[in-house]
């Protein structure tokens, strides 16, 4: 499983005392000081001794709404001549919103309401046209 040092990090506010550097004593960090690395395995125990459990993604049927959506937002957005992406200062502060939401699967770096991918040059924070799948939204 492999995660960025900065979702780590925002973790310790919204996992118990102890977890988060239980996972980064576990693993290893890349030479470029950004992507922590941690076995599958190793992540699971750690997860059963501290009793968190990531939330379950939404059903593929569900998922692929949500991607399709997303889809349909962005080519329309192409077709109006409207902005497609966010500045990077607005992806960051959706990106600080959603990596301290309890839906928020560091695992993986998915929401588990929409089961988007957040993180990525396309990712969900980027897109101009989305919104955060909380009612009310949060971003």
């Amino acid at each position: 499983m492999v995660t960025t040092l900065a979702a780590l990090e925002a973790a310790r506010g919204v996992r118990p005392a102890g977890y988060v550097d239980a996972i980064l004593a576990a693993g290893r960090v890349d030479a470029d000081g950004v992507r922590h690395h941690i076995r599958a395995e190793d992540l699971a125990a750690i997860r059963a001794r501290f009793g968190v459990a990531e939330p379950p993604l939404p059903g593929l049927g569900a998922m692929a709404r949500s991607a399709a959506g997303a889809v349909g937002r962005v080519v329309g957005a192409v077709a109006a001549g409207a902005a497609v992406l966010v500045p990077a200062e607005e992806a960051a502060r959706r990106e600080a919103i959603c990596r301290k939401c309890d839906r928020f699967r560091v695992s993986d770096a998915r929401c588990s309401l929409c089961g988007c991918v957040m993180p990525g040059a396309i990712g969900k924070w980027h897109l101009a046209a989305e919104r955060c799948p909380h009612t009310p939204p949060r971003w």
